[in-house]
């Protein structure tokens, strides 16, 4: 009896174990199912010797344009594939022969014919009891549009970088040099393979490996950096660099990249400009030394025009008048020229300017026998400026005018828009004959002159009063036209 007992708690057991397994069965053949059913990667069942589809997932219909049905019944592999089914075999043998298998070589053509670059991943599977291929299928056409798009990316950077006027490297940890452009190797003497086997101490003539440890802790992700230092050739001679640095990458492996730019031209101009300036202070005070006693000069001539002189002694003591007068006023220019143009800016309404020197200038010698005329299409033209030094600006180049065209002659006086928006342009014309091309491009030039007597220094204060303006100064002149000088000046309002 008690065997009978044991036998029987023995077979309640292997049932029970047996619904366990199918309960465990049927739960996974319904994960498997969802997984089949909602896989974000297109599912096909394969069978490569009768080139037929046997089970496909949502996913796979809907990449392919196809409903499930069709793909069963009647569409082939060798239509998904069909200018690649050499490869398709012998990826199927690889995987029937292995077990498994990968590849990103093959495209699946759509139910519209669109090719989807796809990668696909592969088994071996029994299905119906035939060794089947089950293969999950990703449409990669995004990404490999990042890919190109990124790879387009690499090449536009790499084509900037190599034609950059700059030296471009690419800093690493511990300050090794990475990666330079072609600019780089030509300022440094090196090969880019010398430069590559280089660090930033090796390089930089001022910083110190203790150094650019410092340097590289005060960098950011956020800012760029710009230095200026000192690079050291291969042969060894070294040059100021202008050098800006960013920062990028990640924290735990940040690296930089740098632009460094040739200053010694600019180092040149500033050193240029500075001794300029104090040659422009050293002129004022011999000027201003000179000055002084040519007055008391002047003064002592001046008092012997009230004696009785032979008439030898007249005739000198007039031509050291004269030439006492001409220094006096050559002082007064170069004192003018060599003196920062401050300026005492009030409103001026240029037309009405324009007009009230007319007047002014009509009297004056060497206006006399020429016609001076005006013509605008603004009726007002409001700026801001010094009205002393707009002043000498315009009779000085209405002077020069007259002085070049005949008596009888017109002198065209111009105010108009100019080109660039809220600007003037003040035009002044004459017939005269024309200025040679190799003179013109030196007129404005201190002490050029072509005039007797003259020193050349009224255009190049004309160019300062004009600079000083914000404005532009220019003059053309040919045989058909004759000579225009043109003063554009920018506007607070202008009224046509």
């Amino acid at each position: 009896m008690l065997q009978i007992q044991d036998l029987q708690r023995q077979l309640n057991q292997v049932s029970q174990e047996r619904e366990q397994a199918q309960d465990a069965l049927h739960l996974n053949n319904r994960r498997l199912r969802s997984i089949f059913e909602y896989s974000n990667d297109a599912i096909f069942v394969i069978d490569p010797k009768r080139d037929r589809i046997l089970e496909a997932n949502p996913r796979a219909a809907a990449m392919l344009g196809y409903s499930r049905e069709e793909l069963l019944e009647s569409v082939r592999i060798s239509s998904i594939h069909p200018d690649e089914m050499d490869q398709l075999r012998a990826f199927g043998e690889q995987v029937l022969k292995q077990g498994h298998g990968w590849t990103n070589e093959l495209t699946c053509l759509t139910k519209s014919g669109d090719k989807l670059p796809s990668e696909i991943s592969a088994s071996v599977i029994p299905f119906e009891g035939e060794d089947c291929i089950i293969s999950l299928v990703r449409d990669v056409t995004e990404r490999k549009a990042a890919e190109a798009a990124l790879r387009q990316s690499e090449v536009r950077f790499r084509t900037f970088v190599e034609n950059a006027a700059d030296a471009f490297f690419m800093i690493g940890p511990q300050g090794r040099v990475q990666d330079v452009n072609r600019r780089a190797c030509e300022s440094l003497g090196y090969t880019r393979e010398e430069l590559l086997q280089l660090s930033v101490p090796d390089i930089n003539a001022e910083l110190s490996p203790e150094a650019l440890m410092v340097l590289k802790q005060e960098l950011s992700f956020q800012a760029t950096t710009v230095i200026e230092t000192w690079h050291r050739r291969k042969d060894g001679s070294v040059f100021p660099v202008e050098v800006s640095i960013c920062r990028f990458g990640s924290e735990d492996n940040p690296r930089e990249i740098a632009l460094a730019r040739n200053i010694t031209e600019r180092k040149q101009a500033q050193a240029a400009m500075a001794q300029l300036a104090e040659i422009g202070e050293l002129s004022a005070m011999i000027v201003h030394e000179v000055r002084s006693p040519l007055t008391t000069v002047l003064m002592g001539l001046e008092s012997f025009r009230g004696m009785e002189l032979p008439e030898r002694a007249q005739m000198r003591l007039e031509l050291a008048l004269e030439e006492a007068d001409r220094l006096k006023t050559l002082l007064n220019e170069i004192l003018q020229y060599a003196r920062e143009q401050t300026l005492k800016v009030i409103d001026i309404d240029l037309l009405a300017l324009v007009r009230k020197l007319q007047g002014a200038i009509a009297d004056l010698p060497y206006a006399q026998e020429r016609a001076l005329q005006i013509e605008s299409s603004l009726s007002e033209a409001w700026m801001k400026g010094d009205i002393d030094k707009l002043k000498q600006v315009f009779i000085n180049l209405i002077r020069n005018a007259c002085e070049a065209v005949e008596a009888g002659n017109t002198v065209t006086w111009r105010i108009n828009s100019a080109p660039q928006p809220h600007h003037v342009c003040v035009s002044i014309h004459n017939g005269g004959p024309p200025i040679p091309p190799e003179v013109l491009e030196k007129l404005g030039q201190p002490f050029f002159t072509t005039r007797s007597g003259g020193n050349g220094l009224g255009i190049a204060i004309v160019k300062r009063i004009v600079e000083a303006h914000q404005g532009e100064f220019s003059i053309e002149s040919s045989a058909e036209q004759g000579t225009v000088v043109r003063v554009i000046l920018p506007l607070v309002q202008a009224i046509g």
